[in-house]
């Protein structure tokens, strides 16, 4: 009788915390939004968005028109495998396209406002 109720237990033990692991990892596919400043020429978007779609957990990138050196950066990620911060990161490490030992880019998070009734 001991043995079956320490298998039991065992099992529910084991059961218990693949539950508790799998919320914890929980994969959410998120998307986030950059103004980012600093762009000099139209090369420069690309050159962010291949930075952007080659890094893991990123699955899409896009951005709008440049606007007095401002651009929309789309991105779709996944958060289990890649944060915000570390996109936005990405986004401020990606180099210059007429210079590429600089890195001129600054990423601020654009927060979605809620629709007025």
């Amino acid at each position: 009788m001991k043995n079956i109720f320490s298998i039991l237990a065992t099992l529910c033990l084991v059961f218990l915390g693949t539950i508790a692991f799998s919320q914890s990892n929980a994969d959410v596919y998120l998307t986030a939004q950059f103004k980012v400043s600093g762009i000099t020429c139209s090369g420069d978007m690309p050159v962010i968005k291949k930075k952007l779609i080659n890094q893991e957990g990123i699955d899409e990138a896009a951005f709008t028109e440049a606007k007095n050196g401002v651009v929309t950066f789309t991105v779709k990620y996944h958060s289990s495998v890649i944060s915000e911060k570390q996109v936005r990161e990405i986004i401020e490490s990606a180099p210059s396209c007429d210079r590429p030992d600089e890195y001129p880019y600054k990423a601020k998070s654009i927060v979605p406002q809620p629709k007025k009734q």
